[in-house]
């Protein structure tokens, strides 16, 4: 019998330091953050799950979808090699490891998630070449927060940046769907 992704996960966090026990005591909140990009996302996209870690949201959002193609980037080898453990494990035809850093994976896209990456600068920084206009942000951020006050109102990415739409995640935070107009490298 397949093992389940939380078990997974819960096996090999603490020799490979892939998450901390408050993610495995909220995993139901991580995984809601997946079904809320399943539902943003068009049939049969190819999406990038930037900097994704112990593959969240990316893997639950490959089991979810399997019309989508999933690129899971992950600099840090050891979890990468956990993520192409976890994606052989599960059988996820969709899904794909990507173990160095996005400006360096060969492709565009117009779809990428993000669920701990940091400020939205360093991610614009990490997204160099990597984004072809229109192309739209998944990002898992605090209710209260705005790319513009982030960014400040005369910043090119504020300028660039559409809210398309905010969706509570659990008390505190929401799944953001931003979508922008400039490739990421042209927003610095």
């Amino acid at each position: 019998m397949k093992p389940s992704f939380k078990e997974l996960v819960a096996r090999y966090s603490g020799t490979l330091n892939l998450v901390g026990p408050s993610l495995l005591a909220d995993w139901d909140g991580a995984v809601a953050v997946a079904r809320l990009c399943a539902e943003q996302l068009p049939l049969g996209v190819e999406v990038l799950d930037l900097g994704s870690g112990a593959g969240l949201p990316g893997i639950p959002l490959a089991q979810l979808r399997p019309d989508l193609k999933i690129y899971l980037c992950e600099i840090r080898q050891r979890r990468a090699a956990f993520l192409r453990l976890a994606v052989g494990q599960l059988g996820l035809s969709n899904a794909w490891v990507i173990a160095r850093e996005a400006r360096r994976c060969g492709r565009q896209f117009h779809w990428i998630t993000a669920q701990a990456v940091g400020s939205l600068q360093a991610l614009l920084q990490a997204l160099g070449g990597v984004t072809a206009p229109p192309w739209h942000l998944l990002i898992r951020r605090p209710l209260a927060w705005s790319p513009f006050s982030e960014l400040g109102p005369g910043s090119a990415a504020g300028a660039a940046a559409l809210v398309v739409a905010a969706s509570a995640v659990t008390g505190d935070s929401a799944l953001i769907h931003l979508q922008f107009s400039e490739p990421a490298e042209a927003l610095l």
